[in-house]
This record gives structure tokens, sequence and C-alpha cells, in this order.
């Protein structure tokens, strides 16, 4: 029954495959994302994007699962409390970052070199959503796994420390 389910899923349309599992290897899954959320050429990344003033707070980010009355909260990522950065959308920003994230796991050439980058995690595949709310910039960074989320907040974490005293 469930290679009937796939067969018809696959055959349905080219989109399709979307609807079942990621794969589990990053990099395929990197290089699948790749020219749906980098624009053609390279990114041209505000200077102020990188530095580590910019990110006025970071705390972890959870969700919380409900079962059979009891409720357990897990780690998915970081919230990462931003600077506006002048002539960007909340959209605009979450496009630059997600394709930071996918061309910094790649190894694309021009991609900033950033110690603890706060945006992506070596080996983890990252998903990035800006909200703008009550003139708050807000990026939440998450992982698709427990260890990805634990990377990503670290280096966040890591990344504010580095602020000069």
């Amino acid at each position: 029954m469930r290679r009937l389910a796939l067969a018809v899923l696959l055959a349905t349309g080219p989109g399709c495959w979307e609807l079942l599992p990621a794969s589990r290897d990053p990099i395929r899954d990197a290089e699948h994302r790749e020219p749906h959320v980098c624009p053609a050429g390279d990114p041209a990344y505000p200077p102020a994007l990188f530095e580590p003033g910019e990110i006025l707070s970071v705390a972890p980010l959870y969700y919380t699962r409900s079962q059979r009355g009891s409720q357990t909260q897990v780690l998915y990522g970081s919230i990462l409390e931003l600077r506006p950065i002048q002539g960007l959308t909340s959209e605009d920003l979450e496009r630059l970052l997600n394709c930071h994230a996918v061309r910094s796991l790649l190894g694309r050439a021009g991609e900033p070199a950033v110690p603890n980058d706060p945006f992506w995690a070596p080996g983890h595949v990252v998903h990035v959503r800006v909200e703008f709310d009550e003139g708050v910039t807000r990026a939440k960074v998450e992982a698709r796994d427990f260890d990805g989320a634990q990377a990503v907040l670290q280096r966040a974490r890591a990344f504010v420390g580095q602020r000069p005293p």
C-alpha cells in the first residue's frame, strides 16, 4: 500500500515529491533548496547582517507538544532579535538568510565566513523565518533535529558573546 501511495504522489506532478519526508542527507536537501531560496548570481548581503552588535538578544526556540494530558517543550533552534536593517523588508531578510544558510552549508564561494555564524549550522539544514512585530525584528532559526537545534542555539549564543567590550 505504501508503494502505491508513493507511486501516486510521484506520478501526479513534479512538485508533489515535496510532500515526502526530507532526505537524511543535508547536502542533497540544500542543493534542492538553493534554486528556490537564492537569487540568480551572488546575493548582496548588507554588511550589518553579520555583525554581533546587530543582534539584540538570543533565546531558545521551543515548540510545545501535547500528548494525552501532558506537554513537553522541544528545542527547535534559536530566536534572534535583530536591529532593523534599512531597505530590507522581513520577506527580503528571510530570503537572504535562507539563501545564506543553504550556500554556507554547500560551501559556496563568496559566502561570508563568520565565526559562530548564527544563521546556519554545519551539517544541518536550517530554515529561517523572519517576523516583524511591534517594532521588533525576530529571526527564528529552526533545525530539523535536536542536534541541529542545539548547534544553532550554541552558535547564536557564541556569536553574540563576540561583542566588543
